[in-house]
């Protein structure tokens, strides 16, 4: 990995018209689909936007911008229209840049410093960004050789970053305000306090002098001491369902509950949760446990966002809770969802002891996610458990399945024998 290299992402793409992928999902899982709901699903299909995502923050966006601290040369390419003569500007300083580093013998370690990661998760919980940039953080400062524990981080900032920016999809403002406002920069400017100001940029100075005199539009993105919530948007739990951590999304609204207690309802797979939506299998007031799609289960850690949808499309989204140790899209932004849950039930953890009916307690407040089953009836549970069935063969799944580490170690391969 420590070699001269730069990337670019995409950037954005504006579109003037509407973007419903979350609603299009929705109303094509509803049980029974009423003719003005196939109505609105034509008609939200038809101005869907093609290509690079025009309106939103999603996964690339949001993990470039953790990591804008320290590479200030191409600030905003993240956010940048990706059809605009600056973002093809921003592409060509990126190669130039390069070459210099190889002529200076310059490396990503130089940058990728525990005060870079600090950084970066401030800058991603003043603007609630993607659940999926732990584990990425994570696996960049494995792979970089720092010792930098990013979801410690976010443990330890949560409580002290204020949201400042309401990006969708996480909130109403679009990524071109966000541009336009400031952008990364911007944001970066607000947090100046605190910030590591003296961490070293891929540009060649500080993140100090990178931020100096850059203008705000505080309409768009506040000062500390106005903030849009004080809450975090990103939250870390722990308990005896979760004892390495799982991953829940609070939006700028804060809308969902903060607490929950119900009985459990356990899928083993996305079409399986639909199904039992479909047929009236889940009802309010339940803790539906989607197991079995986490890095070894799956393997690859499976995308959940299917069972969210179709909750929501059959009204259930404020009533029910979700827990998964899959993944989940940034669509996601309702009701009570945790995902990433570590241990995953497939090699193990708790998730996959969970049976029907078993209460399970959910505290936001605490942080805390708690199996009320006793420790004895789980031990006589996971003595039952068949061993992992790991695909044979040495095709690349397999070959991650039996190798892939977990996820406080951002799910790097070498983490388990072959």
């Amino acid at each position: 990995m420590d070699t001269p290299d730069g990337h670019s992402v995409g950037g954005t793409r504006p579109w003037p018209g509407y973007n419903g992928a979350a609603r299009v999902w929705g109303l094509a899982l509803l049980p029974r689909q009423p003719m003005g709901a196939r109505l609105e699903v034509v008609n939200l299909r038809s101005n869907f936007t093609p290509g690079t995502t025009p309106w939103a923050m999603r996964r690339a966006q949001w993990t470039a911008l953790g990591l804008t601290p320290e590479d200030m040369d191409k600030p905003k390419i993240a956010i940048v229209n990706t059809s605009s003569q600056l973002a093809s500007c921003f592409s060509q300083k990126a190669g130039h840049r390069v070459i210099e580093l190889v002529g200076q013998g310059s490396t990503p370690t130089r940058y990728l410093t525990k005060g870079a990661f600090r950084n970066a998760v401030t800058c991603l919980l003043a603007v609630s960004g993607s659940v999926n940039c732990l584990k990425h953080l994570q696996a960049i400062a494995v792979e970089a050789g720092c010792d930098a524990d990013v979801y410690a981080l976010f443990e330890e900032l949560a409580p002290l970053v204020p949201l400042l920016a309401d990006v969708k999809p996480n909130g109403a403002t679009q990524i071109t305000a966000f541009d336009a406002a400031g952008g990364t920069l911007g944001l970066m400017r607000q947090l100046a306090p605190l910030l590591d100001l003296s961490a070293l940029t891929v540009g060649g100075g500080t993140l100090g002098e990178a931020i100096a005199g850059v203008s705000v539009d505080e309409s768009v993105i506040r000062p500390l001491e106005a903030p849009l919530a004080t809450h975090p948007g990103i939250v870390v739990m722990r308990g005896s369902l979760v004892p390495e951590g799982a991953v829940l999304k609070r939006t700028v609204a804060d809308d969902a509950p903060l607490s929950f207690r119900g009985p459990a309802k356990v899928v083993h797979s996305r079409a399986e949760g639909v199904a039992a939506v479909r047929a009236g299998s889940v009802h309010a007031g339940d803790v539906v446990v989607l197991t079995g799609l986490g890095l070894r289960g799956s393997p690859g850690m499976g995308l959940t966002s299917a069972l969210m949808f179709a909750l929501d499309g059959a009204g259930l989204t404020t009533s029910v809770a979700v827990i998964t140790d899959g993944q989940m899209s940034g669509l996601v932004n309702g009701g009570l969802v945790i995902a990433e849950a570590s241990p995953e039930g497939a090699a193990g953890g708790p998730l996959g002891l969970v049976r029907d009916g078993d209460t399970i307690s959910i505290d936001v407040n605490a942080r805390t996610i708690d199996l009320e089953v006793a420790a004895a009836e789980l031990e006589g549970r996971r003595a039952e458990l068949p061993p992992l069935a790991v695909r044979a063969g040495c095709g690349w799944l397999s070959v991650y399945a039996r190798s892939v580490a977990s996820l406080g170690q951002g799910a790097t391969l070498g983490g388990n024998a072959p």
